[in-house]
């Protein structure tokens, strides 16, 4: 993507006259007309994020995103705009290669205490999906009673779905390896999402249907 592309809106109404979209709009194309940027980010309340690493946290706050493990791309220090030029992703020397055609099929299953074995069979039974999210606790963490996230996990793979583990937790990364339960998925092929959002993990997991 060899232009900027910045989400940007506001909280307060353009009616009230303490409104945050002027502001909003005004520093976005501002930072747009630089010539650095050649990705797409989200600006609100005075920061511009890394759109893929970022995520809502609120529907009233003046600042509704957060991107967890990536700084700022740029804010405002005081009465001075400063962009973080080394964290800007270079600009692409090919052309872009657009994929017209995603498919949408990924399924997301949030993981909670004494979820039902059946149930989540089920979900990995009868879907269509490609790919599967599971969204555990903390770093990666889910139940382990009557074994039922490694049976969905091991029926999923034997499918031939695509199988990832993600985290409810905005701060923090995926690490099942760290206990005996979390490995022995792994050994089904089961892959860690890391540091990801959650939004950011299904969009990778979309496929060309091309």
């Amino acid at each position: 993507l060899g232009k900027p592309v910045i989400f940007t809106g506001c909280i307060i109404s353009p009616a009230h006259v303490h409104s945050d979209f002027k502001r909003n709009l005004i520093l976005s194309m501002y930072l747009a007309s630089l010539g650095n940027l050649s990705e797409v980010t989200i600006l609100f309340a005075e920061q511009m994020l890394r759109a893929n690493r970022t995520t809502k946290i609120s529907s009233n706050g003046l600042q509704p995103f957060v991107s967890p493990h990536m700084p700022p791309l740029a804010s405002m220090i005081g009465k001075h705009i400063r962009l973080e030029k080394h964290r800007l992703r270079p600009a692409p020397k090919g052309r872009i290669v657009l994929c017209r055609h995603m498919s949408a099929l990924v399924e997301v299953i949030i993981l909670v205490p004494s979820i039902d074995k059946d149930v989540l069979l089920s979900l990995v039974e009868n879907t269509n999906a490609q790919a599967i999210v599971l969204c555990g606790f903390g770093s990666g963490n889910f139940p382990i009673e009557c074994g039922a996230v490694h049976a969905a996990a091991m029926l999923a793979r034997q499918k031939n779905k695509t199988v990832v583990i993600c985290t409810q937790v905005r701060y923090g990364a995926v690490n099942i390896s760290s206990y005996e339960a979390g490995r022995q998925l792994i050994e089904t092929g089961v892959v860690e999402a890391r540091d990801m959002t959650i939004e950011c993990t299904v969009m990778k997991l979309k496929r060309s249907e091309e």
